[in-house]
């Protein structure tokens, strides 16, 4: 059996190989804060932040699928370094009434790790060459090719650590965007398929 918040933590420590500027857990209520509040209630708040617009709207980029029930948020400043990322994960996460009360940790540390390796999906994205996520100039991202690479990124990573239950619930979300009558989810269902297969996806969503 997985041990979700042991993978959890070493998740936090050493991020899968990706160079961030930090992980922070925070209370779920600072998620709800524009990124300035939000890098302030973590001792950040002189950084400047980097904003990316889609189609001329600005983006919060990081928000994982509502169906896996909790968000994640990854804000982009400006270091001396140059731009890094800072990761943000809520300290809580909603009780779920079909988990029996002496799984609710467990589960909570679970979506934790979900949420975590999706903004670490964000931040690989952001990094790479030619990627989602355009840094010259006005700074734009493509929106479903992000959200697609950072689930598929998470999926890949939850596979690698063997945390089946972890990687088939967040393949059920993603799943079930394949009968979405949003264009948004059904473009999103398609570009993960392309990204790690429609067999595999469809195989863990169903287990």
């Amino acid at each position: 059996m997985v041990d979700y918040e042991k993978t959890f933590e070493e998740l936090v420590q050493y991020k899968n190989g990706i160079n961030v500027h930090s992980v922070n857990v925070i209370d779920s209520s600072i998620l709800h804060l524009d990124d300035k509040a939000k890098l302030s209630s973590v001792g950040l708040g002189k950084y400047e932040t980097l904003t990316f617009y889609v189609d001329g709207q600005t983006y919060c980029n990081g928000t994982l699928n509502q169906n896996v029930n909790l968000e994640g948020c990854l804000v982009n400043i400006q270091t001396e370094n140059g731009i890094e990322q800072v990761i943000f994960i809520p300290s809580e996460v909603p009780y779920e009434s079909s988990i029996p009360p002496e799984y609710q940790e467990d589960w909570s540390y679970m979506l934790k790790l979900i949420a975590l390796a999706h903004e670490l999906g964000h931040a690989s994205d952001i990094q790479r060459a030619d990627g989602n996520f355009k840094l010259e100039n006005k700074k734009t991202v493509n929106l479903v090719g992000a959200e697609a690479y950072a689930n598929a990124y998470a999926l890949e990573y939850l596979n690698k650590v063997n945390a089946p239950v972890a990687r088939n619930t967040l393949a059920r979300a993603i799943y079930r965007a394949s009968s979405s009558t949003k264009a948004f989810e059904k473009e999103l269902y398609s570009c993960v398929c392309k990204q790690i297969g429609k067999g595999r996806l469809k195989r863990w969503a169903a287990a």
